[in-house]
């Protein structure tokens, strides 16, 4: 095993100077070599636990250490965007060949809920990880990046995934098209029209006939709401009466309006054809939508069933613990990193369809008695 530093020359080291200590050694030990534990390092250098699993996650992130539970940890043959210190992520790059280079734009909730659990699968699959946080305007990357392969996500995404096959770069889009959109890389999808409907049909099935979609108007044009009108026609055609307007409202907005003037969700939901159900677009929106409601004396499910999707982890812990759709995004994930690493070339129209599941907590009960 290579020769670990000296103690530092005081009397306890701090996370900054443990870090710039083990990169040092990452950089001269080359990859390939093992890294020390944790224990040795804090006997080593004098420093605590806490600044030594620091500095090593840090180092984790940046791509420049590989480590895998239950065998040693390796200097791999990555190296990280940004060091941390304001380097220009723009600037040329030495990323290596086990090294997956992950695109999102950050949204507090699918697409950073994503990142947080690739950072875990590229770990127990002996990768390198690397986030690159996609803004307007980003349409390239740097010539000379030999990465394992780029896995963006969502669909704005789509131009850049398009350029870099061109460029016969390895790249896998996470993403679902809008209806009738075809994909021109290799993607991976969740159904979304597959949970459109489940989340629909929960409701109908509990005896909602009035129900709301809640979601900007953009909304109309993708897969789910397909899925969302499939099963009221379903509903309809088995000679239900469901009253389930277009497109409600944009929640943000309806939200700021309903803090300004709380006498309209009154008149809101006490004309005839109010909504005893809310579909929302994502659970982000859905606890939004929940505290909202909670704040203007709205009862949840009592008054109104509300279902989410996503089933992000913070959905099961609300009161009342939110109805939500699984899409599956962790299956998602492992089979982008499948399609990353397979060794068979794959066609440009390559698609994985994940399906969804629901999810049954206490926010959707049956519909009031009238």
């Amino acid at each position: 095993m290579p020769d670990i530093p000296q103690s530092l020359p005081f009397s306890r080291a701090d996370e900054t100077e443990v870090l710039r200590v083990l990169n040092d050694f990452c950089g001269e030990q080359g990859p390939g070599a093992i890294v020390p534990s944790h224990t040795e390092w804090m006997q080593r250098l004098n420093a605590t636990e806490r600044s030594v699993r620091w500095a090593l996650d840090e180092l984790q992130r940046q791509g420049k250490i590989v480590r895998r539970r239950g065998a040693r940890t390796l200097v791999s043959d990555g190296y990280s965007l940004s060091d941390g210190q304001g380097s220009d992520q723009s600037a040329p790059v030495n990323i290596g060949t086990r090294t997956v280079v992950v695109m999102a734009r950050p949204d507090r909730s699918f697409f950073d809920r994503g990142v947080e659990l690739l950072f875990k699968r590229t770990q127990e699959a002996a990768l390198s990880f690397v986030f690159r946080p996609f803004a307007p305007g980003l349409d390239d990357v740097p010539q000379q990046e030999n990465p394992l392969g780029y896995l963006l996500m969502g669909p704005n995404l789509l131009p850049l995934a398009v350029k870099l096959r061109e460029q016969k770069k390895r790249v896998v889009l996470l993403s679902t098209p809008s209806q009738g959109t075809t994909l021109q890389v290799p993607h991976v999808q969740g159904d979304q029209d597959q949970g459109g409907y489940l989340a629909t049909r929960h409701l109908i099935e509990l005896g909602h006939r009035r129900l709301s979609f809640w979601g900007s108007a953009s909304l109309v044009q993708t897969q789910r709401w397909a899925g969302h009108e499939r099963a009221v026609w379903e509903a309809r055609r088995q000679g239900m009466e469901i009253n389930a307007p277009p497109l409600e409202i944009q929640l943000e907005m309806q939200h700021e309006v309903w803090r300004r003037e709380p006498h309209l969700v009154e008149e809101y939901f006490a004309r005839p054809t109010a909504p005893t159900a809310i579909l929302v677009w994502n659970d982000r929106e859905a606890i939004f939508l929940l505290s909202l409601l909670a704040h203007l004396g709205i009862r949840v499910p009592q008054q109104i069933s509300v279902v989410g999707y996503d089933n992000l982890p913070e959905s099961e812990w609300l009161h009342p613990a939110l109805t939500t759709v699984d899409g599956g995004l962790e299956l998602q994930l492992q089979a982008a990193l499948d399609v990353l690493t397979s060794s068979v070339p794959l066609a440009s129209d390559h698609t994985i369809i994940v399906p969804p599941h629901l999810v049954c907590r206490d926010s959707s009960v049956p519909p009031p008695s009238t």
